[in-house]
């Protein structure tokens, strides 16, 4: 055990294999400690449990630990049989165990678990059952520690002999060397990278994974600046086995985010990168549910809970048909593996810094992702909480997922890795390019340092603080074929090959073609762990998988909209609506609606307010939550279905808003009109004309938001916005230009006095405007003017008077009838959809922006 790999003297983690005879056997890391479960609803994996739906199981059932170097089995209950090996273990015995022990729990139905010292990741297994008869297996490997092309193993008289290996060969286990070498049950035999363990029910073959996993071809990365090309990256070639946990390295500026970008589809590359017989740009739409992407910060809602947060999760990223009893388990499984239990009903903010961070894993991991990949995950964590996270994400890879890491302190966690990228950027062109890809311990070697952080060092600039090697490096890379193309061209072991029990029979099959030895491998892994090997494919066996669509995600947004809103406990809102409208009839009095002047006064009053309220709901809601609509939009939300929600939840809040102003006005006696327009009643065409004004101005500084990229710009917009609605409005201030008449007409405070002065009957009100105006000169009561002034305030020719002024002051836009209403109405709803469709239109681009 060498120093770097293991640092503090940490030995490696070791692994188990597990099955119980009717599902496909599966992998587990373990790191210090692990304790056995029985009798749970769903199978969880965590860094110190094995949760088990094993009902023939105890809850405590049994427990491996590591002391003084040695790892142990103990039994923690006499009511399950245990075995190790052929011991059978008491309650609290501890007994050592040693590479390659078969520990089996249980009696007749029983767990059979494998334990490793030492965990391998990019492993696949297959349990193939045996009755007593006799049977022949053929194994055929390219592999290059494989130490025959052809194995045969012949099981007779509860023995297996093994021919074709030498007694040169890289074998390991127990049993003679040479042709006969025998493996008798509950031992183990390894050969080249593949296991061969013999229990009592059958055979159990480990070999590395055979598909390639994710396929890496980038012939270049480049963008345009300035009628400038700059490229940032070019020729890397790599590819990720199933089960593999990578480390991203590489100096600042390397970069390792437009590798990550270019891999998941997110920035376009000249590139081909391949995934489950999917490709990453042709298939997006479908391979964006099939990735989970961390970023460094964690992007969460605080206001929302740790489990509607995991809810929202999944019902986007898991496929449609997943019924909502299986979400529920996958979503109590995944609090359970990241530690979150308990912690359901908290709101996100006040969550610690590692339970945030394992809360952001865990809103991707819900989905069942094949490739995850995060950016700095252990960054602001202390060293135990980073290996702790560190330690999960291996769990991740162990289920055959493939996990890439990005993070600037590689070295406390660098034993957990199986393989490590290393980008580095040559000095002519500063183009990001493969400098290394292979094991940890390759990675020191090939690079001649103790660290991680000592190969960083080595490729940074001398003005960066490092030795500037980065080409030296580079260029061995690419001569050296061992490195470049080995982790891509490896050929798969191909699993043993059932053949029937006659041994001429056996022979026959030996010989047949090497291909169709392959084809036939998964059908002679039994039935059972056919369908096992089917099912745990989980989302990404096909393309035809399907996802909530657009209509189907809208509820989803809006109820989080108003669980945030109570969440928030955010009460501004009523209040600062109910003391504008107190304001407006304090200021007006009542006789709003009574006269000309007031009406028109009024109604430039009235349409502020509702400006004002429309623009205050959603000025900052995009932008102030930005990054996390980004997230989403590439896990698989819709971006018209969340615009959506957003245009429901704003029209509900434009509702109240109006509810609370014309309640106000009723409560301090505002003077409303007998009759109505189009309703009937003044006050529920007024609600009408007043929420329309609102809900057009919200939908406007919705689109704000939309463009602007902080809350600082949309606050700083929003007061032009306004003060341009209102010199604009239209008849309070005269607009002799022709300029500013165009203005007017594409402006929603122009409509919304004219469609308030039209249901309030401007043109059949009177005018006070002469009165007022001899009122305001204070003209002497014994003067001729005051004389005057007298005659004009009899009513008879006050009556006239007013009736002639209201004539001259008659304005054709004005006019009340229906038809002008109905279309002051319909400009404003058409503003409010226009202003959303940009909105939407705009926002589509959030992934062009830059992380």
């Amino acid at each position: 055990m060498n120093d770097f790999l293991f640092p503090e003297g940490r030995i490696p983690p070791a692994g188990l294999v597990f099955f119980t005879g009717q599902e496909k056997p599966r992998q587990y890391v373990i790191f210090e400690e692990v304790t056995f479960h029985g009798q749970n609803e769903t199978e969880v994996c965590t860094p110190r449990s094995l949760l088990l739906t094993c009902p023939f199981l105890c809850k405590d059932q049994a427990r491996i630990f590591l002391k003084n170097d040695t790892w142990y089995f103990c039994s923690l209950t006499d009511d399950v049989p245990a075995h190790v090996g052929k011991l059978c273990v008491k309650e609290g015995e501890e007994i050592p165990l040693q590479d390659s022990t078969v520990i089996r729990l249980g009696g007749r139905e029983a767990l059979t678990v494998v334990f490793y010292s030492r965990y391998a990741g990019g492993q696949d297994w297959e349990f193939i059952p045996m009755d007593p008869g006799q049977h022949v297996i053929h194994i055929r490997s390219h592999e290059e520690t494989f130490p025959s092309d052809e194995l045969t193993l012949q099981f007779k008289k509860g023995k297996w002999e093994i021919k074709g290996l030498s007694s040169a060969s890289s074998a390991h286990g127990k049993g003679g060397a040479g042709g006969g070498r025998g493996l008798h049950p509950n031992e183990s035999l390894r050969i080249g990278s593949s296991r061969l363990v013999l229990v009592e029910s059958g055979l159990l073959y480990g070999y590395p994974v055979q598909t390639m996993g994710l396929s890496i071809k980038i012939d270049e990365r480049s963008v345009h600046r300035s009628l400038k090309k700059i490229m940032l990256l070019r020729d890397i070639c790599l590819s990720i086995t199933p089960g593999s946990m990578v480390l991203v390295l590489g100096g600042s500026g390397a970069g390792k985010s437009t590798f990550v970008n270019a891999v998941t589809g997110y920035e376009k590359a000249k590139a081909s990168i391949q995934e489950g017989g999917l490709d990453y740009y042709k298939d997006f739409e479908q391979v964006k549910h099939r990735i989970g992407y961390v970023p460094q910060e964690n992007l969460l809602r605080d206001e929302e809970s740790v489990k509607k947060a995991l809810e929202n999760a999944a019902c986007i990223r898991l496929p449609r048909e997943t019924s909502p009893a299986d979400r529920e388990k996958k979503i109590e499984a995944t609090l359970e593996t990241f530690g979150l239990t308990g912690k359901e009903k908290e709101l996100i903010s006040k969550l610690s810094g590692g339970e945030r961070k394992r809360l952001s894993i865990a809103t991707e991991f819900v989905g069942s992702p094949d490739v995850f990949i995060l950016d700095e995950p252990d960054s602001g964590l202390d060293g135990s909480m980073a290996r702790e996270l560190m330690e999960n994400l291996l769990l991740i890879a162990c289920q055959g997922r493939i996990v890439l890491v990005i993070t600037h302190s590689p070295d406390r966690v660098a034993h957990l890795f199986d393989k490590v990228i290393v980008l580095a950027r040559d000095s002519e062109n500063k183009v990001g390019q493969l400098a290394f890809y292979g094991g940890i311990e390759e990675a020191r070697e090939f690079f001649g340092v103790s660290t991680m952080e000592g190969i960083v060092r080595l490729l940074n600039a001398g003005n960066e603080g490092g030795e500037g090697r980065a080409d030296e490096f580079i260029e061995r890379y690419r001569q050296q074929d061992a490195f470049r193309e080995q982790p891509h061209k490896d050929p798969p072991v191909r699993p043993p090959v059932e053949s029937p029990a006659d041994p001429s029979a056996g022979k026959s099959a030996g010989t047949s073609a090497d291909t169709a030895a392959g084809k036939s491998a998964a059908a002679s892994a039994g039935t059972a762990a056919g369908k096992s090997a089917a099912a745990s494919a989980g989302p990404s066996a096909g393309k035809s998988i399907r996802y909530k669509n657009r209509l189907e995600q809208i509820p989803l947004y809006l109820r989080r909209e108003f669980r945030l809103m109570v969440n928030e406990r955010n009460w501004k809102m009523p209040v600062m609506t109910a003391i504008i409208s107190y304001v407006v009839i304090y200021v007006l009095g009542r006789g709003m609606f009574r006269n000309m002047e007031y009406t028109k006064y009024g109604s430039l009053a009235l349409i502020s307010i509702g400006i004002w309220n429309g623009m205050f709901n959603s000025i900052q809601r995009i932008c102030k939550e930005r990054k996390i609509i980004k997230r989403e939009h590439r896990s698989g939300m819709y971006i018209t279905s969340f615009m959506a929600a957003q245009m429901l939840f704003q029209a509900f809040l434009c509702l109240v808003q109006v509810a609370i102003e014309l309640a106000v006005f009723r409560i301090f006696g505002m003077y409303f009109p007998d009759t109505g327009l189009i309703s009937g009643s003044f006050g529920t065409d007024l609600f009408i004309t007043m929420f329309l004004i609102t809900f057009a101005a919200d939908m406007m500084a919705l689109m704000v938001s939309c463009i602007v990229h902080s809350t600082t710009v949309a606050m700083t917009v929003m007061p032009f916005l306004l003060l341009v609605q209102l010199v604009f409005s239209g008849p309070v201030f005269p607009l002799n230009k022709a300029g500013a008449k165009w203005v007017s007409e594409y402006s929603i405070s122009s409509w919304g006095i004219r469609a308030i002065n039209i249901a309030a009957d401007y043109n059949g009100q009177k005018s006070s405007l002469l009165y007022r105006s001899l009122n305001g000169l204070h003209i002497p009561a014994n003067s001729v003017a005051g004389s005057f002034q007298e005659f004009l305030e009899t009513p008879a020719v006050r009556e006239k008077v007013e009736e002639y002024t209201s004539s001259w002051l008659y304005m054709k836009d004005f006019a009340y009838t229906k038809e002008n209403l109905l279309g002051c109405w319909q400009h404003l709803l058409v503003f409010s959809l226009i202003y959303l469709l940009a909105g939407v239109i705009f926002l589509e681009f959030i992934d062009e922006e830059k992380r």
